[in-house]
C-alpha cells in the first residue's frame, strides 16, 4: 500500500518546484543561485527589445489606447498585455478572442498571422 508514497511525494515536490518558484513571490535576486541575466518571459540584455523600466511598461495612469499605453516588451498595448497582466485573459476568453495554442488573444497572434502587427499610436506633438 505504501510501496509508491517515496515516488508519489517525489513528484509532487518535483511539480510544486516548477510551477511554484517565482523571485517575486519568494524574495529571490542575485545570489540566489538563480538566473536572473533573463526576466520572467525569457527576454534577456541582447534580444533586440528595449529592457529599460520606460520603454518596457505603459504608466500606471496611461489612457487606454494612447501612445504612453503601450508595451515595448512585447508590442501591444499595456491595458491589453495578458502576458504582463494575466487578469486579462479572461476578458479575451470570454470574447472567444484566444489562441489557446500559443497562450494570447488571437488578436495578437502573430504565429497564426504572421501578417498581423500592432501598431502603436503617434505620440502626442509637444511630448
Amino acid at each position: 500500500m505504501f510501496s509508491n508514497l517515496p515516488r508519489a511525494l517525489f513528484i509532487i515536490a518535483a511539480v510544486l518546484f516548477a510551477f511554484g518558484c517565482s523571485k517575486e513571490e519568494h524574495g529571490h535576486g542575485p545570489g540566489d543561485g538563480h538566473d536572473h541575466s533573463k526576466d520572467e518571459h525569457g527576454h534577456g540584455p541582447g534580444d533586440g527589445h528595449d529592457h529599460s523600466k520606460d520603454a518596457q511598461h505603459g504608466g500606471a495612469n496611461a489612457v487606454a489606447g494612447s501612445y504612453e499605453d503601450w508595451c515595448g516588451e512585447h508590442e501591444v498595448p499595456e491595458s491589453k498585455c495578458t502576458r504582463c497582466n494575466s487578469a486579462l485573459v479572461a476578458a479575451f476568453k470570454a470574447t472567444n478572442d484566444w489562441c489557446a495554442e500559443h497562450g494570447l488573444p488571437e488578436s495578437q497572434c502573430v504565429k497564426c498571422d504572421p501578417t498581423r502587427k500592432m501598431v502603436r499610436p503617434p505620440k502626442p506633438a509637444g511630448k
